[in-house]
């Protein structure tokens, strides 16, 4: 049976309100820190008087260690107190946790809603992951560009000295404008960052602009953003990398979803162009109309030759007409699987636009995109430990 999602969502508005009432200022969340600081305060008071209490004894104070000992009964019995408030008020939050992360397990337990939901994740994670693809491609090309030419290496090193200049300045008026008092010297050091700064942003915004000129009028295609955020090679090298993990972990994401397998089989790209006509065949069937010499008839026999060649020329226009009907029949069979495919697998637009099912694919988005990139990271691990 389907899952009635306007009624789960109706379901689900309701828990995760009482969730929010929870979670807001000065609601249950907010007294389970109060408890968790009261708590720790409590005993780190039983911690002091405990080893009060171990020098009064060595002393044989008496006096002073009975009235620590009330003191430590009354810290323990505080600790206890906070510890069980603590544990219920915990206890609650996390119940009504459960019953909202139940509606999400409710929304994926039907198997045509789950295939719906991970296929709505699988065309998200291969839309980003083909501005990532896109986005590199892009990056390496402009890393191509720059290793040809000296000027442009000169003028990105500008950029890059700069750019370490501001951040220099910058650092020296945050920590100095900080202090309280400062000294001549670190009044100087001040003055002269604040007067630096104007002037390199300025240096630094001449030499990007030559830097994206030569771009605009070159290689209009490379998105000038791209272009903006370069500040060095080393750093045009870490965003190419940044790409190629990310493609990685769109791609290991993508593939984890059981739906993968159909999406990879019905997104074939449809080929347009006819196909390269084939070279027909000698026919030997004296019954044929194309009837064909399994030699070409010599010269000494013009009119034989002349039908040959026509025959031939007649036998492939028609070869090649039927190669492109049915290769045009079969995508055009292949399109209609294809939208029939992703037709099935789609959401109502009011099911779609659903609190629930943005929620699920909200937390299910990052948290298939962490998994597999702890995943790398572990197996990165091993192989050092190994």
């Amino acid at each position: 049976m389907a899952t009635d999602i306007k009624k789960l969502n109706e379901e689900y508005l309701k828990q995760d309100s009482a969730l929010k009432k929870l979670e807001q200022p000065g609601g249950l969340k907010d007294k389970i820190a109060d408890f968790e600081d009261k708590l720790n305060e409590t005993y780190a008071n039983f911690k002091i008087k405990t080893a009060q209490l171990e020098l009064a004894n060595s002393r044989n104070d008496k006096a002073t260690a009975k009235a620590l000992q009330a003191d430590i009964e009354q810290c323990q019995k505080a600790v206890t107190d906070y510890k069980s408030k603590l544990e219920k008020a915990q206890a609650i939050l996390s119940k009504q946790k459960k019953l909202v992360d139940s509606k999400f397990e409710e929304l994926s337990k039907d198997p045509e809603t789950k295939k719906k939901l991970d296929a709505i994740l699988y065309k998200r994670y291969d839309r980003n992951r083909k501005q990532e693809i896109k986005k590199k491609q892009q990056l390496e090309t402009i890393q191509q560009i720059l290793d040809n030419h000296p000027n442009l290496q000169k003028l990105l090193k500008g950029i890059n000295n700069y750019t370490r200049s501001i951040k220099g300045c910058n650092t020296i008026i945050k920590n100095l404008s900080s202090k309280t008092s400062l000294t001549d010297e670190e009044l100087k050091r001040l003055s002269k960052a604040k007067a630096d700064l104007p002037n390199f942003e300025a240096k630094r915004n001449e030499i990007r602009g030559q830097f994206i000129d030569y771009f605009s009028k070159n290689h209009p295609e490379i998105d000038k953003i791209l272009l903006e955020n370069i500040n060095s090679y080393e750093n045009l090298n870490r965003q190419i990398n940044r790409c190629e993990k990310s493609i990685v972990n769109y791609d290991k994401a993508m593939k984890k979803l059981p739906v993968a397998k159909e999406f990879e089989t019905y997104n074939k790209p449809i080929s347009t162009e006819p196909p390269v006509p084939m070279k027909t065949p000698l026919r030997t069937e004296p019954s044929s109309w194309l009837y064909l010499p399994s030699e070409i008839p010599s010269w000494r026999h013009p009119i034989k030759r002349i039908k040959y060649i026509i025959n031939n020329i007649k036998s492939n226009k028609q070869n090649s007409k039927q190669d492109l009907k049915e290769n045009l029949k079969e995508n055009s069979h292949d399109a209609d699987n294809t939208k029939h495919f992703k037709d099935s697998l789609k959401l109502s637009k009011d099911e779609y636009n659903s609190e629930i099912v943005q929620k699920y694919l909200e937390k299910n988005y990052q948290e298939n995109l962490h998994n597999v990139a702890r995943k790398k990271s572990d197996d990165t691990e091993q192989q050092h430990d190994i």
